[in-house]
């Protein structure tokens, strides 16, 4: 049985904007923090070789994982699957972040039905953090957003959790 209830904290959204030369660089100072608890989905060949990176072809060979920061590069495309797929993989706590370009050009650029849809939807989302790649202290601005994990001992379980509980070890022995 694992440790963290994950599962009981809220996960979180956000989009950094900016240019793509720009992304580089606040990648690899997000990943000076999250190390392996972060994985970039991209199909972009400019980001740096160190970075834990998949393409979106690749995204379903993730499954299993969890990280606390998934990064998905949607600035040429957004791939309906590759989103379907990773997103999963965020821990409770944790933040799905979209790079994109400024919002001012997303109806320009992202034409398909599915990419309308999802701009749509991040631009009525009001729980939604936006930043750009110029911000001061981004990383710690991201690393506020996490919330930690929670240790099961610190939870308070009713009879009917301890009852299940039992019954799900019992299952798994």
């Amino acid at each position: 049985m694992t440790n963290k209830t994950s599962s009981m904290l809220m996960r979180s959204l956000a989009v950094l904007q900016g240019k793509p030369t720009d992304f580089d660089k606040c990648l690899q100072d997000l990943y000076l923090h999250f190390k392996d608890d972060m994985l970039v989905l991209s199909s972009a060949t400019t980001l740096a070789k160190n970075l834990p990176l998949i393409k979106s072809k690749q995204a379903s060979e993730a499954l299993g994982q969890e990280k606390s920061l998934i990064v998905v590069d949607c600035y040429s495309t957004i791939h309906a699957d590759a989103i379907a797929s990773i997103s999963g993989l965020v821990v409770g706590g944790g933040l799905l972040m979209f790079l994109m370009p400024d919002s001012d050009i997303w109806e320009k650029l992202y034409i398909k039905p599915f990419s309308q849809r999802f701009i749509q939807m991040l631009a009525q989302y009001p729980a939604l953090h936006r930043y750009t790649v110029n911000d001061v202290l981004l990383t710690d601005k991201i690393k506020g957003l996490l919330q930690p994990s929670m240790n099961i001992a610190d939870i308070q379980m009713t009879n009917d959790h301890q009852s299940a509980l039992i019954a799900i070890e019992k299952l798994l022995k």
